[in-house]
């Protein structure tokens, strides 16, 4: 006994069996059961089928993702204020670099340790430095710069009778402010104080603190100048 199953769809209409050559359209619930196989197979080059969120990480198609781990041109985007990367608890990503800057619209809640790494530069200072020596370093969170100097005289290190004078980090939002205060050592005689004095929103000068002298700091206040005497300065102001 033999069977012919015909290809066509004449006279299915309203029945249970589907064709395969053409368009169906299915209003039930079907079931593949392939395990461990995948359920059906689509060739390369098949088109996205809309409406499918296999190929959707929250409803975002993954051609739409960055790919991480690999070079990417690209950017990494989301919906704003949608998603979160990690969570409370054992679901938190763990380190972050950064190699430029991080905008922040909410509140930085640190449970751990909070360190800010600081950044080195060479102040301009309005002597001669010669075979002295000058460091800086600061730091500078949204618009307040923190940052110190050390300035070490030379034997061939010369300042003139004019006030002494350091650049700063970054440029200041303002001058005719206070900003710090600096330690002048006399070298192998004592120390004096001094106040730091933002003479324009590039630089500081000193102003003595000594009650026996006032005004500026030159070469010659509140001491003669001259090998191994140092200026110790840290002090904070707001950038531009």
């Amino acid at each position: 006994m033999s069977i012919s199953v015909l290809n066509t769809d004449a006279g299915l209409s309203g029945k249970t069996l589907l064709t395969a050559e053409t368009a169906q359209t299915v209003t039930a619930a079907k079931t593949f059961d392939l395990d461990p196989n995948p359920p059906f197979v689509v060739t390369s080059g098949s088109a996205v089928v809309p409406n499918l969120d296999a190929d959707k990480v929250d409803g975002v198609h993954v051609s739409g993702l960055a790919q991480l781990g690999t070079a990417n041109a690209g950017n990494l985007i989301f919906t704003d204020a949608t998603y979160d990367i990690g969570a409370s608890g054992a679901t938190r990503p763990r380190d972050l670099f950064l190699s430029r800057n991080a905008t922040i619209g909410g509140t930085i809640t640190p449970t751990g340790g909070f360190v800010l790494a600081t950044s080195s530069y060479t102040p301009t200072w309005s002597g001669t430095l010669g075979n002295g020596t000058i460091t800086g370093k600061y730091l500078q969170i949204g618009k307040l710069v923190h940052f110190e100097v050390l300035l070490t005289w030379g034997s061939t290190s010369s300042h003139g009778a004019t006030a002494q004078t350091l650049s700063l980090p970054v440029t200041a939002a303002a001058a005719g402010l206070a900003c710090g205060d600096a330690i002048l050592q006399d070298s192998g005689t004592g120390q004096y104080t001094a106040l730091g004095w933002l003479t324009s929103t590039t630089a500081v000068l000193f102003y003595n603190c000594d009650g026996l002298q006032s005004g500026a700091i030159i070469n010659t206040t509140p001491f003669v100048w001259t090998t191994n005497d140092a200026i110790q300065f840290h002090g904070s102001y707001f950038a531009a």
